[in-house]
């Protein structure tokens, strides 16, 4: 599946997603979209041809480049058939679950690391991916106390 394929394929399938963002180059694509229960933070998806992954994460909207909650999946011992249908798979399931039901990121501050935590409501709060990022090295939303909850 090439990038064009991708990106085709996810307006296909959510229609009422609003991308803010589309930005595409022969190996690189990165497409931004709020919904419309997150006041904090938009959602965006990006893939890079030649490292054979794709991401799906958030960033937020007052500080869009510190580290915050991604996901991602690479392909690995895939053939092209295979790797296609694991990443519109993949991507189908997240995005639903993303635009909808109400979505909060949950940041929890650690000595050398803060963890996000992208949790989705459907009955009670569900969890989508944890991912953690290290203190000393990247650049982090500053909390105050050790737990912040972004809608």
């Amino acid at each position: 599946m090439n990038l064009t394929d991708l990106k085709e394929k996810v307006k296909e399938k959510f229609p009422n997603v609003n991308f803010l963002v589309e930005k595409e180059s022969k190996d690189e694509l990165i497409l931004e979209f709020e919904t419309d229960n997150n006041k904090d933070y938009s959602f965006y998806i990006s893939s890079y041809l030649s490292g054979f992954f794709v991401n799906v994460g958030a960033k937020l909207k007052n500080s869009p480049g510190l580290y915050f909650w991604c996901d991602s999946i690479e392909q690995l011992n895939m053939d092209e058939g295979e790797w296609s249908r694991t990443v519109e798979q993949y991507l189908f399931d997240v995005i639903q679950k993303l635009v909808n039901h109400k979505t909060r990121i949950i940041q929890t501050k650690g000595i050398l690391y803060c963890s996000f935590t992208c949790e989705y409501l459907q009955d009670s709060w569900k969890t989508l991916t944890k991912n953690r990022g290290s203190r000393l090295t990247l650049e982090i939303p500053k909390i105050d106390g050790r737990r912040k909850i972004y809608g």
